[in-house]
């Protein structure tokens, strides 16, 4: 109910990397504007899935030196977001260290 009320409320709405398999398992009827990231966590058919409903699709592989987060919320500045909210799940004890590494530094 939360996701769905938070979706609603949004004017941009940009997904990151595994994220978007979280979000089509979670809710299939959402369908971000843009997914971005280096694509080592999403699977092959769920970018092929939205890559056919039209969501702007952002191969950033290229930049190794920020997490999928970071550029996740670069992308929100250039749409011009004022406020930006991040739902999902993150790193952790029981999340990828290489992440909590990134959001510590």
């Amino acid at each position: 109910a939360r996701l769905r009320r938070l979706w609603s409320l949004s004017e941009v709405r940009i997904c990151a990397d595994g994220g978007a398999d979280r979000l089509l398992k979670a809710e299939g009827s959402f369908v971000p504007d843009v997914l971005l990231g280096d694509f080592d966590s999403v699977a092959t058919a769920t970018l092929e899935h939205y890559r056919q409903l039209g969501v702007e699709i952002r191969d950033l592989s290229h930049d190794q030196n920020s997490t999928d987060l970071q550029k996740a919320l670069a992308a929100a500045r250039e749409c011009g977001c004022e406020h930006i909210i991040i739902a999902g799940e993150f790193a952790g004890i029981a999340g990828r260290l290489d992440h909590l590494f990134g959001i510590l530094n």
